[in-house]
């Protein structure tokens, strides 16, 4: 037995050819209709045929024939017509061969070609990815079955472009623009059957894009009015700056945003406007929160010596923890800040005259009182550093200050004063008449307000006991019946009138305790003093003059 084996099955060096392959191919055609093969080999196919396989009788086979098919070539895939009729190729089964340039054939697939056989409808499956943008361009793949070659595809009924069939269960194309909102995918086959993705695909807005916000800082407490300039906002955008929601937030068209910034704490936060489709756009620490700038209201004392040394207390507002304070540019000592609107510090020393104070918090930001502070080169009347310009006493009691004088470059001898206003009842202030002090070294000396309390007591105590009416006549008669006809010499007479006065006195007095007391009664007690000092806040001011030059000081006093 010999066998054959054509020469087309190998290379020239006797080597098996490489065969082309088919991937796949539909079981059933049918005249003059298109169908798809898939195969690897698509790019090297040069032609494509039916052969039918033989039926011999004796010595004729009037079945076989080989029928040449006319073929487009796609990415992977052959787009085949079928014979136009039945004439040329009768119905029946075909073995499908593709051969390459070379002759080499492939294996054969064995397909049925007839009238009334046709090629099943296609299904869809599955669409990736399943949503894009509205303007259309998203590259989409879509699986199934049934594919042929040339088929069309359409998304919400709008035809997509670059459609591709890769074989009979994959085909790429790319969506053209539509409406947003969910659509369905239909694969149509050059026979006219089709196959549907039920709102298998979505087309979105694009995403909104933030590039920038002007401007891109504002104070913590908010109400800051901010634009933000990107892409793609849609009206009913919501705007929040470091997650918390920003107000009066009004889309001025799809690239503009205006809105005001709510209180946030310090530092920097993202910009993020979000559409109503849920789509957002970021832009990363885009905006920064900063503490408001201080303010300095008021100072006082609002003048001291060149010397420095005065102890001050600043008022203002937007005083932050480690907040520096300059006078005239010059930093102040014990510089403490007791709340957000309050400072204490003490002045260094720098040239006389008026200057600014300036409060500069830790975040930079500074406030400015001008020409709140002078600096004196006279007598330096001043508080101690470390002693209080205030006191607080209780009508009745005694307040007691500490000032001082001198040290600020000149000396001598300088008449003191002082005043308390608005002038209160029953309180005055006193103060050495005068206080030597000396140009380096200041003097302290002493300053009391005396106030007056508001209730006196009785002259009696309430348990004081009566003398008896009987004991008071006895000695009132005694006094009188002492040898009243005796003869006396001068001296006797002298020391008889005594005698008779003694009980007498003693009676009166004895009716005075026994008789009640001045203006408590019996019980004693208590009485208003309408001269007393009213309850209130009041300024003591301290006068310091020596020679043509006087300086002045006020300290505050609150009687309770």
């Amino acid at each position: 037995m010999e066998i054959y084996r054509p020469a087309y099955l190998f290379n020239s060096n006797g080597t098996s050819a490489t065969r082309p392959a088919i991937s796949s191919a539909p079981d059933t055609i049918s005249w003059n209709g298109t169908f798809a093969v898939s195969t690897p080999d698509a790019a090297s196919i040069s032609s494509i045929v039916l052969v039918r396989p033989g039926a011999p009788t004796h010595a004729f086979d009037m079945e076989q024939r080989l029928v040449g098919l006319s073929f487009t070539t796609g990415s992977g895939t052959l787009s085949v017509t079928a014979p136009p009729n039945g004439n040329i190729a009768p119905p029946g089964y075909y073995m499908l061969f593709l051969l390459n340039g070379s002759g080499v054939p492939s294996v054969a697939k064995f397909v049925q070609l007839g009238a009334s056989i046709s090629a099943p409808a296609p299904t869809v499956s599955a669409i990736t990815p399943n949503s894009g943008s509205a303007n259309g361009g998203t590259s989409v793949n879509l699986t199934g079955t049934g594919f042929l070659a040339g088929a069309a595809v359409t998304l919400g009924g709008t035809a997509a472009t670059g459609v591709t069939v890769v074989n009979s269960t994959a085909i790429t194309a790319t969506t053209a623009a539509h409406a947003t909102g969910a659509v369905s995918i239909v694969v149509t086959n050059t026979d006219g059957q089709s196959g549907t993705l039920t709102n298998g695909y979505t087309y979105t807005n694009p995403p909104p894009t933030v590039s920038s916000i002007a401007p891109s800082s504002g104070s913590t407490s908010g109400g800051t009015s901010v634009t933000i300039t990107g892409t793609g906002f849609l009206t009913g955008a919501i705007v929040k700056l470091g997650g918390t929601a920003a107000t009066n937030v009004a889309v001025a068209n799809s690239h503009s945003i205006t809105a005001t910034t709510a209180a946030h704490a310090a530092g920097a936060g993202s910009v993020v406007v979000t559409n109503t489709d849920g789509q957002s756009g970021t832009l990363s620490s885009g905006y920064t929160y900063t503490n408001p700038a201080p303010t300095v209201s008021s100072i006082a004392p609002n003048s001291g010596t060149a010397n420095g040394g005065t102890g001050v207390t600043i008022a203002g507002t937007g005083f932050l923890t480690g907040a520096t304070v300059k006078l005239g540019g010059t930093a102040a000592t014990h510089v403490t800040v007791i709340s957000g609107t309050s400072i204490t510090a003490t002045t260094s020393a720098h040239a006389a005259g008026a200057v600014n104070v300036v409060v500069t918090n830790t975040d930079g930001q500074s406030g400015t009182a001008a020409n709140g502070f002078t600096y004196t080169s006279g007598l330096g009347l001043t508080v101690p550093p470390g002693d209080p310009s205030s006191a607080t006493v209780t009508a009745g009691q005694t307040a007691n200050y500490t000032l001082s004088l001198g040290g600020a470059g000149a000396s001598g001898t300088a008449s003191l004063s002082c005043s308390v206003s608005p002038t209160p009842k029953g309180a005055n202030c006193s103060v050495p008449a005068d206080v030597t002090f000396a140009s380096t070294a200041a003097a302290n000396f002493s300053l009391s307000v005396t106030t007056t309390s508001s209730a006196v007591a009785a002259l009696r105590p309430s348990a004081s006991p009566r003398a008896p009416w009987s004991w008071t006549l006895a000695m009132a008669m005694l006094g009188i019946v002492i040898l009243p006809g005796l003869r006396m010499t001068r001296r006797s007479q002298r020391r008889y009138l005594y005698l008779w006065l003694a009980p007498l006195t003693l009676s009166l007095l004895l009716m005075s305790c026994g008789g009640g007391s001045v203006g408590g009664g019996n019980n004693g007690g208590q009485h208003t003093n309408p001269n007393a000092t009213a309850a209130g806040t009041y300024t003591v001011t301290v006068h310091a003059t020596s020679g043509s030059t006087t300086e002045t000081i006020p300290l505050t006093l609150m009687v309770h």
